[in-house]
């Protein structure tokens, strides 16, 4: 039985599942006139809703306060624009394409020191969202969904907090995020329609969202899995192996031989490789063992809280995404050799960078994965949609629509209950701290900063390790690379130079310091909100 919908639905559609009842549905469905105007009206809700949570979105981005991280990477990105060297003159651990890329930007346009420059970094994270919400709506297509199946993945995507949240920040994992969703797009397309072309343009995103942050590299690492299974598991052809991993390795190459000769030319390649891999490796290593296992321990705490969150503010979405995942197993069976592909290749992808959830705890990390939730959500409201519809037969559009309304209304109350409709009080005190700071000292001047969301800094030289004055990080640190970050020889940089101002609250944020710092600080200085203050 094919349920009629916009009439080029594949004879394999979720819906085609759980049609157990041909004659009842039959009888549902006699009008066609009836379905048609019911999809579009369901149509019409989904896009209101999402306009609903984009314009949340949308205030989140100018309303909430900066985080450490979005500052940390203004400043990067004004540093490089100075013109000194990622990794070689001052410390990062991130990937480099996101910050040289704001670095070039800068350059080029030269702006006045002001964190507008911020917002105008979280408006491009904001569209690089709405390009994701896009290529949620495509997969869902290449997977052979149905248009209002695939306007619900997108609309489930857009109601998710994380997204709203996340998805506006001025950081490298929106970037990230979009690159490794359209570089698996591009490779879904080729499980069905093998193209050279679009193999190697699906290894150039895959290396840009690992250039961008390596933590995204999990993405790009369970597509070479399925590239490993599939001649055995799904009888894929020699020919369509050899043509997407050459095709994908030479993507790879093409991308990265600039930015590796870049950091070869600069004398930094040996440091890029370092804080981009190694680095990250070491950190895990001392998280996780030792003095530093209670670092563990607070990971742990964070996935249970997490893991809570989801339940208690987001089980519709939770409950369609497992009924999805359980239905979607006749995808990979049975099916078309392409189709049958296509949906292994989005279930491995899927579940295995969902299981990154346990290596990143950080919740920006979820954009890598949330949007491949989102279609799995789609396909078990789909499918609870029709089975209820059959069961209930003339009642079952009106339990399925306000079941739909109990859903939207479910996902909607937290944000709607978190939403920053005006700046939040953090965020005035940012900018005009910011804006005073800038008028006290020149560009190049030296300030000393300590992990802090007081802004300022931004668009001075800084002096230490500027984001990491927390207990447990700055002794890891000390433990990997010999030296505290806020140790001796951050006293002598603030000495030798007399460095007038040192950024920082005055709180938890400080506890990383050694006692050392803390004295001379306490000794030489005079403080007031934000700022300690060099005495005469």
């Amino acid at each position: 039985m094919q349920i009629p919908a916009d009439g080029d639905e594949s004879a394999w559609d979720i819906s085609q599942v759980t049609a157990s009842e041909p004659e009842a549905s039959a009888s549902v469905y006699a009008d066609p006139m009836k379905v048609l105007r019911g999809e579009r009206l369901a149509g019409l809700a989904m896009v209101l809703f999402i306009v609903i949570n984009l314009t949340l979105m949308g205030l989140r981005l100018v309303n909430k306060p900066f985080n450490p991280d979005e500052m940390q990477h203004a400043h990067i990105a004004w540093t490089i624009a100075q013109g000194e060297i990622l990794y070689r003159d001052f410390w990062d651990h991130h990937g480099p394409f996101y910050n040289l890329m704001n670095g070039a930007l800068i350059f080029l346009t030269d702006p006045a020191p002001s964190l507008r420059l911020l917002f105008v970094a979280r408006s491009a994270s904001f569209i690089a969202m709405l390009a994701v919400l896009g290529l949620t709506w495509r997969i869902a297509r290449e997977l052979q969904l149905s248009r209002l199946t695939s306007l619900l993945a997108v609309t489930v995507f857009a109601s998710l907090y994380f997204l709203q949240n996340k998805g506006v920040e001025a950081r490298p994992d929106v970037l990230q995020s979009l690159f490794w969703i359209a570089g698996l797009y591009l490779m879904l397309r080729n499980q069905q329609r093998g193209s050279w072309r679009r193999a190697v343009a699906g290894g150039v995103l895959f290396t840009l969202a690992i250039l961008t942050n390596a933590k995204a590299g999990i993405g790009p690492f369970f597509v070479v899995v399925y590239y490993l299974i599939a001649p055995v598991t799904l009888g894929m052809p020699a020919r369509d192996w050899w043509r997407d991993m050459a095709g994908m390795a030479l993507g790879l190459a093409l991308t990265a031989t600039p930015f590796l000769a870049y950091f070869y030319f600069t004398d930094s390649l040996a440091d890029f490789f370092y804080y981009n891999f190694l680095f990250a490796v070491q950190l895990t290593y001392y998280w996780s063992v030792g003095d530093q296992s209670a670092y563990a321990i607070r990971e742990a705490g964070l996935a249970v809280e997490y893991a809570v969150f989801f339940l208690q503010y987001q089980l519709p979405f939770v409950l369609a995404t497992l009924l999805g995942v359980a239905l979607w197993w006749p995808r990979v069976a049975g099916q078309e050799p392409g189709s049958r592909r296509a949906g292994a290749l989005f279930l491995l992808a899927t579940v295995g960078t969902s299981a990154g959830w346990v290596a990143n705890l950080f919740s920006q990390f979820f954009l890598i994965f949330l949007p491949l939730l989102s279609v799995f959500a789609a396909v078990g409201l789909t499918a609870a949609a029709g089975w209820l519809t059959r069961r209930l037969q003339g009642a079952g559009a009106v339990v399925t629509g306000l079941g739909a309304a109990a859903a939207a209304a479910a996902m909607l109350w937290y944000p709607l209950a978190n939403a920053t409709f005006t700046p939040t009080r953090l965020l005035t005190e940012q900018l005009a701290f910011t804006e005073k700071f800038v008028g006290l000292t020149d560009r190049d001047e030296a300030v000393g900063v300590i992990w802090s969301t007081c802004g300022g800094y931004v668009f001075n030289r800084n002096i230490g390790f500027y984001w990491v004055a927390m207990p447990g990080i700055s002794e890891l640190l000390e433990v990997i690379t010999g030296e505290h970050p806020f140790g001796e020889a951050f006293i002598q940089q603030l000495e030798q130079q007399q460095v007038r101002y040192v950024i920082g609250r005055q709180d938890w944020m400080t506890e990383g310091l050694t006692p050392a710092a803390l004295d001379y600080l306490n000794s030489r200085f005079s403080y007031t909100h934000c700022l300690w203050t060099r005495r005469p």
